[in-house]
């Protein structure tokens, strides 16, 4: 989706597409591609070789399912 351009020359428009191919995934998956990407952006910003991000990732929390509570009966093998 990037090819080989580099961080620094990545438009909003990548990071949109990105989104919408991911859009056939789960919501978690879309949520841990981006958090991937922001690593990158933020270990090329600590070794110095872009500036800042380019790009301002907005990242969907993460859902999470309910807490499923069985009592003992239920808990009981058939």
């Amino acid at each position: 989706m990037l090819g080989k351009r580099r961080l620094d020359q990545i438009p909003p428009s990548d990071i949109t597409k990105i989104k919408s191919s991911l859009s056939a995934k789960s919501h978690n998956t879309m949520c841990e591609v981006l958090k991937t990407l922001r690593r990158v952006f933020n270990v090329a910003i600590t070794q110095k070789h872009i500036t800042s991000e380019p790009v301002e990732l907005e990242i969907p929390r993460r859902l999470r399912k309910s807490v499923v509570a069985y009592d003992p009966a239920q808990q009981r093998p058939c």
